[in-house]
């Protein structure tokens, strides 16, 4: 009998030490997925019902706009390119901005109603009648997302439905991508990417650069691969910010234009960025601005220094 009891204690014991390590390994993993889900969604990663939906430019068959990045700093130099983007838009047209992330420096905002939208956005771009298609930075997911994405429903001048979303304007599909999220984003976006059909430029922004010749040079090899095996044939345009700089790359081997749009409001001083990777067609480190205008057949790209000068223009032709 007492040997019997020996053994129901050791299994009793053994028992008790098994589920209390299964209890320990469940608890930490529970954690860690809470910790985890709290990390996507302060990023932007989750997929909120949308705001609205964008179909005022469905019918126009040439399109004109301009890309900037960076800009949130309100700074001199992000006031100046402003009165550049009002100018411009006056001489050669514009339907509306795409705005790459960072779009409040340092630290994004805290609210809707945080002042800085107000003196790094609204007060900047107030003689710029047009709408502002936002998507995020990774400076802006160090404070409220969700904020910047209600934010759209107190100033009808930004527009940002989702943190991931997609909109036709003339001859052109746009897909805006929260690069905050790779790669959650980009099977996202290889989804949307099936159901464009054929005739229809299709353009992507977002923050986060893939090629580059800033101060962060190219994205990690992993991203790069997964891109051109899954997506980079199926995008004809790549805009992004994060450099600031404005250049356009060409990288062999992986299709479709690169256009770094990231000087904005904030250059690169003290000899960043200002070394050209091969692939680079063109680069500049000052302040400044991307405008585009789109066609059936023909895209046209053109950069302009903070005082409007012109620095590079390109053309693409249709060819499928």
């Amino acid at each position: 009998m007492a040997q019997k009891r020996r053994r129901l204690g050791r299994f009793t014991l053994k028992f008790f030490g098994w589920f209390i390590g299964v209890a320990l390994v469940l608890s930490l993993g529970w954690s860690l997925g809470q910790t985890w889900l709290q990390t996507m969604e302060s990023k932007g990663c989750n997929a909120p019902k949308p705001l609205f939906h964008i179909d005022r430019f469905q019918k126009k068959q040439q399109l004109r706009f301009v890309v900037i990045g960076d800009a949130g700093t309100g700074r001199k130099a992000q006031k100046k390119v402003a009165e550049t983007l009002a100018t411009l838009c006056q001489q050669k047209g514009c339907d509306f901005v795409l705005y790459l992330g960072d779009n409040i420096y340092p630290n994004g905002v805290s609210s809707v109603n945080d002042p800085r939208f107000e003196t790094q956005f609204a007060e900047v771009y107030q003689d710029v009648q047009l709408p502002f298609y936002a998507v995020l930075g990774n400076h802006d997911a160090r404070g409220d997302v969700e904020a910047q994405r209600l934010y759209s429903l107190k100033n009808p001048k930004w527009r940002m439905p989702e943190f991931n979303y997609r909109f036709s304007a003339g001859p052109v599909e746009f897909f805006g991508v929260n690069s905050n999220c790779i790669p959650l984003s980009w099977f996202w976006l290889k989804e949307q990417l099936s159901g464009v059909g054929t005739g229809k430029w299709r353009m992507v922004f977002t923050h986060h650069n893939l090629f580059g010749s800033g101060h962060h040079r190219d994205a990690p090899w992993p991203q790069k691969l997964w891109w051109k095996w899954n997506l980079a044939e199926q995008v004809d345009v790549f805009f992004s910010g994060h450099e600031h700089v404005m250049e356009h790359l060409q990288i062999d081997g992986v299709p479709g234009e690169y256009f770094i749009s990231g000087a904005g409001g904030f250059p690169y001083r003290g000899g960043k960025g200002d070394s050209a990777r091969p692939g680079s067609k063109f680069l500049n480190t000052s302040a400044g601005l991307l405008w585009v205008q789109a066609k059936v057949e023909q895209l046209e790209f053109e950069f302009f220094d903070l005082y409007g000068a012109p620095l590079y223009q390109y053309q693409k032709e249709r060819t499928k």
